[in-house]
């Protein structure tokens, strides 16, 4: 018991010992969290790098076509309308009854030249010649009369050898009772030729070879010269009038006494059948433009459009008012290429593959633009690949290369 009694107890820190002691409680983890982080940066700023490569752009795939050359002449799409060349409303020359028809007068009917269409009655016309044939035989008689007179009065002045002034000789001599029956003679010889003519006039014949359109006249009709007989066109020929822009118009060849005008070729698909074709030559152009659609106007003539001759019996016949396609075998240009529309851009500019694989887009000078062509003058050269395939981001300078098997074009990979 002495001894735990004598043992010292441990003496308290001090209040200095106190603050040292938790100082270094609160430093000693901010230093470790310090001295981590100076190692961090220092692990970072020394670890080595890894290089990096910038990835590799690829062409894009393209199919190309080479520009090539326009091969003939220019080629003129268009639309027509097929009229008559001939067409005249048939009226008679005298009046009178209808007392015969030609049995063909009726719409559809076809005639040739001088073709007996009607007779009118000529009972009329023959007496009014009978009439005249008796003042002629009076008007001979009175002249063979005269010249006895004549020669009595010559006779008797010679006898009595009497001095006559000119205009007593006129008088004795009967000159003018002759000149009266003479002109009775001229006048009636005239009236025979106008009756014998209007005799001939009863008889309508077909002015040229036609086709009748229509008809306006009955057996037992009375006509006059204001009367219809008939609307009849020529068989020989048709025009068929053109309409096209008027700025195709410089590609026309119009005719000239050397040449004829350009070559046509019509078509109606629907109504003839595809491959089917007549032909025929721009004969003039109009001088006026059409109301509707201010567009230019030329006649083509087409021959024998009813194919009644042998050698068109395969071909298609035409019919007044019907509408035809028309192309106009226009005039040659030289150095122009051809490029198909589809493969145009943004209007008048193409894609072009140079020669280093790139992409150039060409503005064109188009000098003529059909349906499915243009021609262009300038912006691209025979040979240079067009590319024809529809690129989504197109930019000037665009890597580029060709298809090859199993590739998708427009595709970059």
């Amino acid at each position: 018991m002495s001894e735990d009694k004598g043992a010292t107890a441990p003496k308290p820190p001090s209040a200095w010992g106190r603050i040292v002691l938790g100082f270094l409680k609160l430093a000693l983890p901010i230093a470790v969290l310090v001295g981590a982080a100076l190692l961090y940066q220092f692990m970072m700023a020394t670890a080595p790098q890894a290089g990096r490569k910038p990835s590799k752009r690829q062409a894009r795939l393209v199919e190309v076509s080479p520009a090539q050359l326009n091969a003939g002449e220019i080629r003129i799409a268009a639309k027509g309308v097929v009229k008559p060349a001939l067409d005249v409303t048939l009226s008679p020359q005298v009046s009178g009854v209808v007392v015969e028809m030609n049995e063909g007068l009726v719409p559809g009917g076809r005639f040739s030249q001088g073709d007996t269409l009607l007779r009118i009655d000529a009972q009329d016309y023959e007496n009014v010649i009978r009439q005249i044939e008796s003042e002629m035989i009076r008007a001979r008689a009175a002249i063979t009369l005269e010249e006895g007179n004549r020669d009595v009065a010559l006779q008797e002045y010679e006898v009595l050898d009497q001095e006559l002034s000119a205009a007593d000789k006129a008088l004795v001599f009967r000159k003018p009772q002759m000149e009266s029956a003479k002109a009775d003679l001229a006048s009636a010889s005239a009236r025979l030729k106008m009756a014998e003519l209007d005799l001939q006039r009863t008889t309508v014949t077909a002015p040229f070879d036609a086709l009748v359109v229509s008809e306006d006249v009955d057996m037992g009709t009375r006509l006059s010269t204001q009367s219809a007989i008939a609307r009849l066109v020529g068989t020989k020929s048709y025009w068929v009038e053109v309409s096209l822009a008027q700025s195709d118009l410089r590609w026309v060849n119009l005719p000239t006494p050397d040449a004829p005008g350009s070559l046509v070729t019509l078509q109606h698909p629907k109504a003839w059948g595809t491959g089917a074709t007549r032909q025929g030559h721009v004969i003039r152009l109009l001088p006026d433009i059409s109301e509707k659609g201010r567009m230019a106007r030329l006649l083509v003539e087409v021959e024998d459009p009813l194919a009644l001759n042998a050698t068109n019996g395969d071909v298609p016949r035409l019919l007044i008012e019907q509408y035809l396609e028309a192309e106009i075998i226009g005039k040659r240009v030289e150095g122009a290429i051809r490029i198909a529309r589809e493969h145009l851009r943004n209007g008048d500019y193409v894609w072009v593959m140079n020669s280093e694989n790139t992409l150039e887009i060409r503005k064109l000078d188009i000098i003529y633009s059909a349906t499915d062509a243009v021609l262009a003058r300038s912006g691209v050269v025979e040979g240079e690949l067009i590319v024809t395939t529809d690129l989504s981001m197109a930019t000037e300078g665009m890597e580029l290369r060709t298809a090859a098997e199993g590739d998708a074009p427009g595709a970059g990979s």
